[in-house]
């Protein structure tokens, strides 16, 4: 009897042993979990300065995108990036910018809208991550018609904004259903959104100046050239074709009216009066 109760207590020894064992190494695996977490955080966050730097330096809207899709495709390891934007008297949202695969190339996209999914989560005005798209009505279209080719499992979809009202989305794609978007990911697109929506402000101020100082220095050499001319029809010619050209190929017209009242016939002239 001795020699068995020696046993059984050697056997709770050992699981006591055992259960801190268990305890020790899952408490070292979450340590590691949250430094990587930690770790992937920082990474992302500290190319953020750079991206906005690169998207900053972009002199058009379209460029400015392409420089989003290009830097952060890689830092979220995705296999396909795609950008939908309103467009005026467009219904829906318009496909304007894809790349897919390893070549930081886009495919063709020229005449792309699309009413549903793309316009269902612009309206979200919010990051989203879409998972479990086999559950969705139209699985098959839900996983492909976000970023055109590629078939996807999961989305992380980013809101456009403009002047803070929702101009379009930025949706990056991942076709592995265990490589899943993570929080430090979220994190870092809702930081990045918001330096995208600014940047975009920006370039779109800066085009608009830059367009009305064009037009002022034409309409300054128009008339810099009627002063400088004898021929009035010639002159007017001219600025007509200036005018024109500086409003876009406008049809101009001009037409010249007499200052001279003529007084008719007999009527008295303003001496007469005064007499």
């Amino acid at each position: 009897h001795a020699s068995a109760r020696r046993k059984e207590a050697i056997v709770r020894e050992d699981t006591v042993v055992l259960q801190l064992m268990a305890d020790q190494i899952a408490a070292n695996l979450e340590n590691a979990r949250l430094y990587a977490e930690s770790q992937r955080r920082a990474d992302l966050l500290g190319q953020l300065p750079q991206i906005a730097t690169t998207m900053a330096r972009q002199s058009t809207v379209m460029n400015v995108l392409s420089a989003f899709a290009q830097r952060v495709r890689p830092l979220l390891e995705a296999d396909g990036v795609s950008v939908w934007l309103h467009r005026p008297g467009v219904p829906g949202l318009s496909l304007v910018l894809c790349h897919v695969g390893e070549e930081e190339r886009p495919v063709a996209t020229a005449g792309v809208t699309s009413i549903g999914l793309p316009a269902q989560l612009a309206l979200e005005n919010r990051i989203l991550v879409v998972e479990e798209l086999h559950r969705w009505p139209d699985p098959l279209e839900a996983a492909t018609v976000l970023v055109p080719g590629v078939e996807a499992s999961s989305y992380l979809v980013l809101p456009i904004r403009e002047e803070n009202q929702p101009a379009g989305i930025a949706a990056f794609a991942r076709r592995s259903q265990r490589h899943r978007f993570s929080g430090e990911e979220v994190q870092f697109c809702e930081a990045l959104a918001l330096q995208l929506g600014v940047i975009l402000h920006n370039n779109q101020l800066l085009a608009e100046a830059s367009r009305l100082a064009r037009r002022e220095q034409q309409i300054n050499q128009i008339t810099s050239e009627l002063r400088g001319s004898l021929d009035v029809v010639t002159a007017l010619e001219k600025a007509a074709a200036s005018l024109g050209e500086a409003l876009g190929d406008a049809r101009i017209q001009i037409r010249l009216h007499d200052t001279v009242e003529r007084q008719p016939a007999g009527a008295p002239t303003v001496d007469d009066l005064a007499s």
